[in-house]
This record gives structure tokens, C-alpha cells and sequence, in this order.
């Protein structure tokens, strides 16, 4: 197995130094950018999960807003529906109510009516028939009274 190499060396004293410390400031200097560069991916990636997350998350208010809005528009058009009918119940209730009563009243009064005509029609008959009766017997008496004579 080779030796992992590092761009870190020690600094020996063959080395120039004020190089070395050149060299190790690059290197520093883009340790530090690499850093910089996967700690901006860390946080984009965090935010890209945070932000799918939270969309979840609105979807899934949304689609229980919207399930219970419905819901709710259902409720609400079967009970107007239940009221109405209701209503449109105690009110053809109270329309036929109002035609049985009149109705009703029509008939005694028809009723009324008949009786009323029937009886003065059967005393205009008795009359009539008592009138007839009269004449009928007046004339039959002067018959009598022209047959004996």
C-alpha cells in the first residue's frame, strides 16, 4: 500500500522557507474555497430538502383544505337540500291544509244550500200539491153539487 501523500510537507530546513510558507497559504487558501464550495453545496442541498419538504407539506394543507372545503360545501347544500324540502313540506302541508279547510267549508255550505232548496222545494211542492187539492175539491164539490142538483 503507497503512502498517502498530502500537499502538506514538513518544513525542512533545505526548504526556501518563505516558498514553503507561499506553497502552504495556497494550499490553505484553497482548502479553504473547497470548504467554502461543499459547505454552499451542504446548504443549497439542505435547502432544496428543506424546500421539498415544506412543498410536501403545502400540498398535503392544500389537498386537506380543499377535501374539507368540500366537504364542508357538501354539508351545507345537504342541509339547505334538508331545509328546503322541509320547508317545501310544512308548506304544501299548510297549502293543503288551507284547501281541505276550504274545501271543506265549500261543501257545508253547498250542503247548507241543498237542504235550503230542498225544503222550500218541498214546501213549494206541498203547497202546490195542497193548492191543487183545493181547486181539485172545489171543483169537485160543484161537480157533486151540479151532479145532485
Amino acid at each position: 500500500m503507497e503512502p498517502q501523500t498530502s500537499t502538506f510537507q514538513a518544513i525542512g530546513e533545505e526548504d526556501d522557507s518563505q516558498e514553503r510558507i507561499q506553497e502552504l497559504e495556497k494550499e490553505l487558501a484553497r482548502l479553504k474555497a473547497d470548504w467554502e464550495e461543499n459547505e454552499q453545496k451542504v446548504r443549497d442541498e439542505c435547502c432544496n430538502e428543506w424546500i421539498e419538504i415544506v412543498t410536501k407539506m403545502e400540498k398535503s394543507w392544500n389537498q386537506r383544505y380543499e377535501d374539507t372545503k368540500a366537504r364542508y360545501e357538501e354539508f351545507c347544500e345537504n342541509r339547505v337540500k334538508a331545509d328546503w324540502e322541509e320547508n317545501e313540506k310544512k308548506v304544501r302541508d299548510e297549502c293543503c291544509n288551507e284547501w281541505i279547510e276550504i274545501v271543506t267549508k265549500m261543501e257545508k255550505s253547498w250542503n247548507q244550500r241543498y237542504e235550503d232548496t230542498k225544503a222550500r222545494y218541498e214546501e213549494f211542492c206541498e203547497n202546490r200539491v195542497k193548492a191543487d187539492w183545493e181547486e181539485n175539491e172545489k171543483k169537485f164539490s160543484t161537480f157533486l153539487f151540479y151532479l145532485g142538483s
